[in-house]
């Protein structure tokens, strides 16, 4: 967020000149209800974004009528914003029909330059609830309008434009879905997640969604170490998008490695979980 003020060297203040040129705003899909089918998916959705201003995302927000998963995919980079698709509660907020009151913010942004031409982000869903599934997403964020900017504050902002376009945020999921048998502890689930060579990938907070119970651990394969000293359950130690679950310091995987989870379930039944760690991606030279 912008500083409202600025001080002089005299210690007076004004108000900063920047604060003209970025205002709020909420980036919709086109059209703005997705309408899943039962058990299937819909079709890539367009959000468009026009070469008015740059547009800067912070957090997500949707409201639906069933579960579902999500994957989202940036055509101007040629980036997906995650491995594969997540649940849709593990990164939005509406889970109970109150996203705009709880919305889950991203641990970094997500920025879009349109300078040259209009660019766009597409999302793709997929019900998993056996009913017709309505689903209206919402990326809310900022926009910078640096056409109608004095060249001073021009400058600034394509300063900041810079380093943003090396970090974005990223969502990883285990690289095959996780069904755990309805056998309890001692029997354990192995499951991987690989941080690939593009880039360096550091995880702020954990959410997941399960039909069930269950307790896990994670295991640091670069350095061997297990993130703590024994299994916790998945109310201990992951959230939801509403009310993540946010590591005290940030766990940074490097490129080509991989994470191990090891899952053991506590319900008694067949238990699926969909896991994820928010973070972000860094794109810098080796």
């Amino acid at each position: 967020m912008l500083p409202t003020y600025i001080r002089k060297p005299d210690g007076s203040v004004f108000i900063n000149p920047a604060k003209r040129h970025v205002k709020p705003y909420a980036l919709l899909t086109n059209p703005l209800t997705a309408a899943v089918p039962a058990s299937g998916s819909s079709p890539p959705i367009t959000m468009p974004i026009d070469t008015q201003g740059h547009f800067e995302a912070f957090y997500a927000v949707c409201d639906r009528t069933g579960p579902a998963t999500i994957l989202i995919f940036d055509p101007g980079t040629n980036r997906f914003l995650m491995n594969r698709e997540i649940h849709i509660d593990t990164i939005v907020s509406g889970l109970s029909g109150t996203g705009g009151q709880r919305p889950f913010i991203w641990p970094e942004s997500y920025f879009f330059n349109v300078e040259d031409a209009g660019r766009a982000i597409t999302v793709q869903f997929r019900d998993l609830s056996g009913d017709a599934n309505d689903i209206r997403f919402m990326l809310e964020g900022r926009r910078f309008y640096t056409k109608e900017a004095p060249p001073d504050i021009y400058a600034k902002m394509y300063e900041y434009f810079g380093r943003k376009e090396r970090t974005n945020v990223y969502f990883l999921t285990t690289d095959a879905e996780v069904v755990l048998p309805a056998a309890g502890p001692p029997t354990e689930t192995q499951a991987f997640a690989r941080v690939t060579d593009e880039a360096e990938f550091e995880i702020f907070k954990i959410a997941s969604v399960a039909d069930g119970p269950y307790e896990w651990t994670i295991r640091d394969t670069g350095t061997g170490r297990i993130l703590s000293n024994g299994f916790h359950t998945n109310t201990m130690r992951t959230g939801t998008a509403e009310f993540p679950f946010i590591f005290v310091e940030p766990l940074l995987v490097e490129r080509n490695y991989q994470l191990q989870i090891t899952f053991r379930n506590l319900s008694g039944a067949t238990n699926n979980v969909f896991f994820t760690m928010i973070g972000r991606r860094l794109y810098y030279a080796q």
